[in-house]
């Protein structure tokens, strides 16, 4: 299992991205993961902010940064090499969306949507978004065959 930073270095050392950005690649690779695998990719837990998914360990480690571009983590990385190549090709489907467009995304879906409730939408929230939540969107995502044909083990 990963830690939240091993996470967040691995979509890195695809790109440099705004810490926005970086938290809901991070999130869409923990969901695909859990989807596909049945298993937890990392113990961090993703929360329903008002800006989409975030990982409060993720959220502490970058905030430095702003708004500003974190830059592309270089270093090698002490990852299985399939579950890296499985995190670079989640983040290479959804890198494409601007941070705006992937918070839109989020916003769409059922597990940050049943995460929310009973909150406003501008009210602080650390409700945590329920890992069969996940299983159970993500198994209907049209992404879904993409995504469960590529090779983990």
């Amino acid at each position: 299992m990963l830690s939240s930073s091993q996470i967040a270095k691995a979509v890195l050392n695809c790109n440099s991205y705004t810490h926005k950005k970086l938290q809901k690649l991070c999130y869409y690779t923990y969901c695909w993961y859990l989807t596909i695998k049945k298993e937890k990719l990392s113990e961090t837990k993703f929360e329903a902010w008002i800006h989409g998914p975030v990982s409060p360990e993720i959220y502490q480690e970058y905030k430095m940064y702003g708004w500003s571009m974190i830059p592309k983590y270089e270093k090698n990385l002490p990852i299985n090499s399939k579950i890296l190549k499985f995190i670079k090709q989640v983040v290479e489907e959804y890198q494409i969306y601007d941070a705006d467009e992937l918070e839109k995304m989020s916003h769409k879906e059922k597990p940050w949507k049943n995460a929310r409730i009973g909150y406003g939408k501008y009210e602080s929230s650390n409700a945590v978004i329920i890992d069969d939540d996940i299983i159970k969107y993500y198994e209907k995502h049209e992404l879904y065959d993409k995504f469960k044909n590529c090779e983990l083990r």
